[in-house]
């Protein structure tokens, strides 16, 4: 989905303990997007959140960007193929294990602020 200006909250400092004392939280200066492969809902465990349609902010924006996961799904497919082949097995040796990718995008955009924030 769409994260608006200041919506991300990022926790900073702490051992990872949710209860730490020590941990602080601040709002992230940036907007975003976070889109998904679209799959069938029946795939997906009922409380999935990763249920229902990406958020396209225009048709040429989803052209642009499917575009590129395509791309992408090619070149890591070509690299674990250079990868069989560096340790000597078949190219298509890790072929069924990724006949269905599920992919995932973020893209974020941080306007400019002014120097004294």
């Amino acid at each position: 989905g769409w994260q608006h200006l200041g919506e991300n909250v990022t926790r900073y400092g702490g051992d990872g303990d949710p209860d730490d004392p020590n941990a602080a939280f601040a709002r992230d200066q940036h907007e975003g997007i976070d889109l998904y492969e679209e799959l069938p809902d029946a795939c997906l465990p009922a409380d999935s959140w990763a249920r229902g349609v990406n958020p396209w902010p225009s048709s040429a924006f989803e052209h642009t960007m499917r575009e590129y996961v395509h791309e992408m799904m090619r070149l890591g497919r070509d690299v674990l193929h250079g990868m069989a082949e560096g340790m000597r097995v078949s190219k298509e040796s890790f072929d069924a294990a990724f006949h269905r990718p599920f992919w995932s995008l973020r893209g974020i955009r941080y306007p400019p602020l002014p120097l004294d924030s």
